[in-house]
């Protein structure tokens, strides 16, 4: 299976994810999912610390519209993700859901 495809996958059986989630299952599959590419712009960014290969799988299936991303709360995404977000950094908390 390959990356793109796990993510689309595990996006349709949890229905939303934030990106924290996802990263990480992707993860524990044996993914690379840690890298130095970020969705964002200028000093705001929707998440950071991807893979290059993460990173454009995700773009792949938002540009396919397989996927979309929706706006949430900080705390939302706080109490989803398994790290504490910490950044200098203004970042838009968001999930992603199937289309």
């Amino acid at each position: 299976m390959t990356l793109e495809e796990f993510i689309a996958d595990y996006i349709g059986k949890h229905r939303s994810v934030t990106f924290s989630e996802l990263q990480e299952a992707a993860k524990r599959a044996g993914y690379p999912t840690h890298g130095r590419m970020e969705f964002g712009h200028g000093r705001t960014y929707l998440w950071s610390a991807m893979s290059e290969e993460f990173a454009f799988a995700v773009r792949n299936l938002l540009d396919g519209r397989q996927i979309r991303i929706v706006e949430t709360t900080k705390l939302d995404c706080m109490v989803a993700s398994p790290t504490l977000i910490a950044s200098k950094d203004r970042w838009i908390p968001c999930r992603l859901e199937a289309t």
